[in-house]
């Protein structure tokens, strides 16, 4: 029995488009093979282009010699070298201004292949809080800033089960110091992110502060003072 129609094959993951940068240094090589060709005009074939690279002097040689199946994987797979696109260039006839072309967009191409990593902004240190919201709003922004922010990454990084980290976030359910520890490791908060979310959770535990009574406020409520002192007798 032959597949549906539409469908593709079973296992085989679809490749994801290159870089631009890369297409463009393909599209570039490929058009100048298209355009070497032999003197009967018959196109030039991977070994004729490989046969050219080794036809020059000693050091064009040492510089440049590659095989037929070299060039051919440059215009397909990872990213070629730079000894590569020159010696591909070289093959088709390039000038020095090819040569430098050729590797002013390898460079580019390159840097498209394999950019820098995302540089992480600095982690967030929360402000003071006392209350169970206020540590919800504090969690969610040392998580913002951590380089993995899934949460099926930090609890199992935390060594917490997934519906335990997610009731704590969203606040139906106050964490333990040790959960709450786990979590900001996770993170990678940091050792002043870290203190400020344990002082606050430890203001959380101790309950709100209560105002010390005013001395005179307290004085009036046990009502006015006795003296030792006796008043004079009254007179029978």
């Amino acid at each position: 029995m032959t597949p549906a129609a539409g469908r593709g094959r079973p296992g085989r993951a679809r490749p994801s488009a290159e870089p631009a940068g890369l297409a463009e240094l393909r599209g570039w090589l490929r058009a100048r093979k298209t355009a070497t060709k032999h003197a009967d005009g018959k196109p030039a074939t991977f070994q004729d282009l490989a046969d050219r690279t080794h036809a020059g002097n000693k050091e064009e040689r040492e510089r440049y010699g590659v095989s037929a199946c070299t060039l051919r994987q440059t215009l397909g797979g990872r990213l070629p070298t730079l000894r590569t696109v020159l010696a591909f260039t070289y093959s088709t006839g390039g000038t020095f201004e090819d040569l430098a072309k050729a590797e002013q967009m390898w460079t580019a191409a390159e840097r498209a292949a394999h950019p820098p990593p995302r540089k992480r902004p600095a982690p967030y240190v929360p402000g003071r809080f006392t209350t169970p919201d206020g540590l919800v709003r504090a969690m969610d922004g040392v998580r913002a800033t951590a380089p993995r922010t899934g949460l099926r990454t930090l609890a199992g990084r935390a060594g917490l089960s997934v519906s335990t980290l997610r009731r704590i976030l969203i606040g139906r359910r106050t964490p333990t110091a040790e959960e709450l520890a786990a979590f900001a490791g996770a993170c990678d908060a940091g050792a002043k992110a870290t203190a400020a979310l344990m002082d606050g959770h430890q203001r959380i535990l101790a309950g709100p502060s209560r105002p010390m009574p005013h001395p005179y406020a307290a004085a009036a409520s046990r009502g006015p003072a006795r003296s030792g002192l006796r008043g004079p007798a009254l007179a029978n």
